[in-house]
């Protein structure tokens, strides 16, 4: 079935329905945002279904890593693919409580599929970009 405009509009609120619960570190909202075997993927390994999701996200935020953090994301490209979506955004991950400035940026690769529920994602892939991990480097002193 081709993506109406509602579609298109429903999987970019969901996608800030997700940054949304991020920021405000509710846990259980931000998994909601899934299927419920929906894999979360980025450079710290792939977590299926909402336990996994929820035990990675609790130990980053314990960690301190979303600490004083504001996501946003820019450039949706949304296109059908099978029965669902394909989605494509650049995010930017900023201090907002300190000195503002930026934390990492990256891009997200989305599997989206309509529920029962409405859309959710069957899988979120997180590339960050290079040069966060550089900067996470340098502030710890190696060469």
């Amino acid at each position: 079935m081709p993506l109406s405009s509602e579609d298109r509009f429903a999987i970019a609120e969901l996608n800030s329905r997700f940054f949304f619960a991020l920021d405000d570190h509710d846990l259980d909202a931000w998994s909601a945002t899934f299927t419920e075997d929906g894999v979360f993927a980025s450079p710290y390994g792939e977590f299926p279904g909402h336990e996994q999701r929820t035990a990675f996200l609790r130990g980053h935020i314990d960690a301190g890593r979303e600490d004083g953090a504001r996501h946003m994301t820019v450039d949706f490209a949304i296109d059908e693919a099978g029965d669902g979506a394909a989605m494509r955004s650049y995010v930017v991950k900023l201090q907002v409580v300190e000195a503002p400035h930026i934390i990492a940026t990256g891009v997200y690769e989305d599997e989206v599929v309509r529920t029962d529920d409405g859309w959710r994602f069957a899988r979120r892939t997180l590339a960050v970009d290079p040069g966060a991990f550089a900067a996470q480097a340098a502030q710890a002193g190696a060469p």
